[in-house]
């Protein structure tokens, strides 16, 4: 979801009970392989550095499908793992043939709000943003809650931010490219 006044959603997601739950920087360096169009399939292969913790995460997430784009949120599964050297791990994925796409800075404060992970973003050169996630299986429990949350906090549809943190990156840098 796109924000236009950040404080004033903080503030209503702290009227509604959420808890805060910290601030972390995310510095997420993206790549494509050379066999299929991350940017079309909008999966996502990704080098995150956690610079507070002193660690890096490898993930990997798979294609956004129709049924995704068409209820206008996602619900994939996240394979990730922590790895000692993201720099390290960048090196190797470009050594066996990925490129590169962007890399997205961003601060994240998180929060806590019935059962969901709630998270306010300042994303580098692109603007604020929110999103909310609950893990699990039931993803008609998820959109349900996930909808009524929007809702208190007087957001609708029309706020919701259909490209991904990566995209916006690319767009705004003007280098919004394919394979």
């Amino acid at each position: 979801l796109r924000v236009k006044d950040k404080e004033a959603i903080r503030g209503k997601l702290l009227g509604l009970g959420a808890i805060s739950k910290g601030a972390s920087t995310n510095i997420d360096h993206y790549f494509t392989v050379k066999h299929r169009d991350f940017m079309k399939t909008k999966e996502c292969l990704r080098v995150r550095e956690l610079p507070e913790r002193n660690i890096s995460m490898l993930t990997y997430k798979p294609a956004t499908t129709r049924k995704m784009e068409d209820a206008g949120f996602m619900w994939k599964e996240e394979m990730e793992m922590e790895v000692e050297d993201g720099a390290m791990m960048s090196r190797i994925l470009e050594c066996l043939g990925c490129r590169k796409l962007a890399t997205v800075h961003k601060v994240r404060k998180k929060f806590g709000l019935r059962g969901f992970n709630v998270t306010m973003d300042e994303v580098k050169g692109v603007g604020s943003f929110m999103e909310i996630e609950m893990m699990g299986e039931d993803v008609e429990e998820a959109e349900s809650g996930m909808w009524r949350i929007i809702s208190e906090l007087g957001l609708s549809r029309k706020d919701v931010e259909a490209e991904n943190y990566r995209d916006l990156v690319l767009k705004a840098s003007g280098v919004y490219t394919s394979t």
